[in-house]
Formats: structure tokens, sequence, C-alpha cells
């Protein structure tokens, strides 16, 4: 380290190459963190110098970041299961996708832990009486909830934990003492949303009356409950994406997320 700039004199082993110096010159931080430990170790006199500089160095290590969960809700047909496959595809090592508990049985193809964790009606009661569910709720005789172990495991492993959820449940969800990022995906208009189910081709008439229906009243109820962080129209899917990237690195400290 040049000492010309400094106060105080540091003996190196060896004579530093040019490119260490650059690299040196170019990270002031090194400079201001040494710095600070030789006028704290002279200031403080330490009989124990090497235990102190341990100390010093620990007080200084950077905190460990745990990722909130990200709650993402729509309108079925609005287009967030291609969002959130995207961000799964594309950053493997940091999302990874809540799978919800389901007493409902398997249907053909569906594989535990992948599609639903499976469990029977007296396991899934039990998880209740143990407050494990962040939100649970009942559709036609079949409970399905959100396990708070399975979101803090994925927490654990430093990733985002992504919650496609419907607006009842990420108000659960908000109410429940879990902190987590809410984005709300909505349709450039119920023209264009009836336009995209049609295209889907995966609905009978009557059950896509019945998602515009529920489209309406839960995009009602996402405005009016205040929890979600932003709303995003996704008049085009590319353009979505990269609002989502943007909304993630505003919310996520440390994250630079490449569109």
């Amino acid at each position: 380290m040049d000492s010309s700039n400094t106060s105080y004199r540091v003996q190196l082993s060896r004579e530093l190459t040019p490119e260490e110096k650059i690299y040196l010159d170019s990270n002031s931080e090194l400079h201001n963190l040494l710095g600070k430990l030789l006028l704290d170790a002279v200031d403080q006199k330490p009989t124990d110098a090497l235990k102190f500089a341990q100390d010093h160095f620990c007080a200084h290590k950077t905190p460990e970041i745990i990722y909130k969960p990200l709650v993402i809700s729509g309108p079925s047909g609005v287009g967030k299961g291609t969002i959130i496959k995207k961000l799964l595809q594309t950053f493997p090592d940091l999302f990874k996708l809540s799978v919800s508990y389901t007493t409902r049985k398997p249907r053909a193809g569906e594989e535990h832990g992948v599609h639903y964790n499976f469990s029977t009606p007296e396991e899934f009661s039990a998880e209740i009486a143990k407050s494990s569910f962040i939100e649970f709720t009942e559709v036609h005789g079949n409970f399905y909830g959100t396990h708070r172990g399975y979101v803090k495991q994925i927490m654990e492993q430093k990733k985002i934990c992504i919650l496609e959820i419907d607006v009842v449940g990420a108000q659960k969800i908000s109410k429940s003492g879990q902190e987590a990022n809410y984005l709300f995906i909505e349709p450039p208009s119920m023209e264009e949303l009836r336009r995209r189910l049609d295209t889907r081709a995966t609905d009978s008439e009557k059950v896509k009356e019945l998602r515009m229906t529920n489209a309406v009243v839960e995009i009602e109820m996402a405005k009016n409950f205040g929890i979600y962080n932003r709303f995003i129209t996704n008049i085009e899917v590319d353009q979505t994406y990269n609002d989502v990237i943007e909304f993630i690195n505003q919310n996520y400290l440390g994250l630079n997320l490449k569109h």
C-alpha cells in the first residue's frame, strides 16, 4: 500500500505489482477498513493485537441477507404464470416457487412436492392447530394452505420465495406477521382479459364467465385492501417482465438483476 497518502506506514512482505496497486487504489473501502483498524489499535493499545484485529473485522462483516417472500396476484388469464415461469428459468438460484399444501387427492400426472404437497385431512387439521399455515382456505370441501415452515426453508436457502396467490390469501398473509413484498398483475382491459381466456382455450364458456366475474371482484379488492406495493398492467409480456425485474431490484437490497 502506498503510504504517502496516510499518516502511518504498513510494512508489506513484498513489493506490490502495478495491477495490485491499481486494485487497491480502485477499492477505497480496503483503505478505510485497514486505516480504521490501525487508528483504533494505536488509540486503544490492545495487549492482544491479533484478537483485536479479529474482533474488528468480525464487527464489519456484511449482515446476512434474508429475502422477504414475493407475493404475486392477479386474475386468472392475466399472464402472471408466464412471468413467474420466466423468473424461475432465468434465475433458478435466486427464486423458488412455494408449493401449497392440500387435502385433495392427486390428479393424473401430479407429483407430491412438485404440484402440491398432498396431505390427509387429519394431517392438515393438526398443522392448523399448530398455526403452521401463513394462510389457508377451503374450496369445494378441500383445504389449501401456505405452510410457514416451507416458506422459511426457502428463505434460509437465501432465495426469494414466490407466492402465487389470490387477493384474499394475500390479505391473510399480510395479517399473519410474515413480511413480504406484494405485486399485482392486472390486464389492460376486461375485453383483453376475455380475449386471452378465449385464446387459452382450456375452459368451458361457463368457467370463463365465472373467471371474468371473479376478475372484476379481485381487481377491486386488490385496490381497496391497500397491501400491494405496486400494480403492473400486463400489456405486453416482455415489458411486464422488465417492470417486474425493476420492482424486484427496487425492493430487494443488493440485487441488480438484468432484464
